[in-house]
């Protein structure tokens, strides 16, 4: 009867384990942009109001993986890129901000010029000399400054 008891418990634990998993995934399971405060959506209307059109989404080339995270990246109108680190919490993408440092360091890098707002870290993948006046760059600081409530 013990045993019974015990087989009916472990049962009960199993199917409700299942079922929580169901639900975990059918939300988006770990897709961090759908738990933090802006998601790809709120970013696309920021940069769409400040003239900074997205693209096709770039789904071929891999960029940095920055804790745990890989970028969403969107072609840009004059061939430039924008790529969207989108994590949990603003404390996720601090951490993705000091693995992008490390890997900047690594590779003796120039570009990309980075943004943050809130959980997500923005990386601006322009042409041209470092320090240089880009075609995109002002608006994608103003489209920050919105998101963060500065404008």
């Amino acid at each position: 009867m013990k045993n019974k008891a015990v087989g009916i418990g472990l049962l009960i634990m199993a199917a409700t384990a299942l079922l929580a998993f169901i639900v975990f995934e059918r939300n988006g399971g770990l897709m961090a942009e759908s738990l933090g405060r802006y998601g790809i959506e709120e970013l696309q209307t920021a940069m769409s109001a400040n003239k900074v059109a997205l693209g096709e989404e770039d789904t071929t080339r891999k960029y940095f993986k920055l804790n745990g995270v890989h970028a969403r990246t969107f072609a840009l109108e004059n061939g430039e890129r924008i790529s969207f680190y989108i994590y949990r919490s603003d404390k996720q993408r601090e951490k993705g901000e000091e693995d992008f440092k490390k890997e900047r360091a690594k590779y003796d890098m120039q570009i990309p010029e980075a943004y943050t707002a809130h959980n997500v870290l923005i990386h601006y993948w322009y042409q041209g000399e470092t320090g240089s006046v880009t075609e995109y760059g002002e608006r994608i600081g103003l489209a920050v400054k919105e998101l963060l409530g500065e404008s």
